[in-house]
């Protein structure tokens, strides 16, 4: 048996071996899904209950990311075209998906590893789910203005843009709340946290661009060698 056919029987087995009736509604713990909505009026106390009661789902935070995704893909063709210069012919899924799932998982490995440093208590899981819960307010709120946005002049533009700001200032804001939960930093502490996390994402970014611009070229050259070998 090849180790392809060994990969796809063992995946089937465990497949029939999930206990699905724990993913019905009715068995599902719907105090978690509260929990998620708490952080519009406490931030801090649903942090705590993430970190220190273990209230937080593992798998809410990833339907939130998944949310994150599929709006990312919505706003390039919602939002109104006075304020978009998104163009149909120019889309990309790939760049989409890089700058939302990927963005916040590089965040969450450079977050861990920075405060792991500083003598965070924070876990990687932790990070994970508060950066995903702290997607909240875009999740909620920023299919709706782009359909609003299609009914508002050049001249409301500033309205929509302060919104905009604001919803994504707020998500910011649950982010760095959460930080400071889970890794009980201090203010500064966690700030500083944040610049040299934002730090290794940009050094790592610019690694994988010279990576895929190096692999590039080495595929240009590879192709021209072997053009060249098939000419004579």
């Amino acid at each position: 048996m090849t180790n392809i056919k060994k990969f796809v029987l063992g995946t089937i087995i465990k497949f029939k071996q999930i206990d699905w009736n724990k993913f019905k509604w009715s068995n599902l713990d719907k105090t978690k899904i509260i929990v998620l909505f708490r952080l519009f009026t406490h931030p801090i106390d649903t942090f705590n209950d993430l970190k220190y009661e273990k209230r937080g789902s593992l798998a809410l935070a990833n339907i939130m990311v998944t949310l994150f995704f599929i709006e990312s893909i919505m706003d390039y063709f919602f939002v109104g075209y006075l304020f978009s210069n998104n163009e149909i012919q120019s889309f990309n899924l790939l760049t989409i998906f890089l700058k939302s799932v990927i963005l916040i998982a590089i965040w969450s490995v450079m977050n861990w590893a920075v405060c792991t440093l500083l003598e965070g208590d924070g876990t990687f899981k932790e990070i994970w789910m508060v950066s995903c819960y702290s997607l909240l307010p875009i999740v909620i709120f920023r299919i709706p203005l782009d359909l609003i946005s299609n009914m508002l002049t050049l001249n409301e533009g500033p309205l929509f843009n302060a919104i905009t700001s604001f919803i994504f200032l707020w998500a910011f804001l649950l982010l760095f709340l959460g930080i400071i939960t889970v890794h009980q930093f201090s203010v500064m502490k966690t700030f500083v946290a944040f610049l040299l996390s934002c730090g290794m994402i940009a050094i790592v970014a610019f690694l994988l661009l010279l990576s895929f611009s190096i692999f590039q070229q080495m595929s240009a050259f590879v192709k021209t060698i072997i053009r060249e070998i098939f000419r004579r």
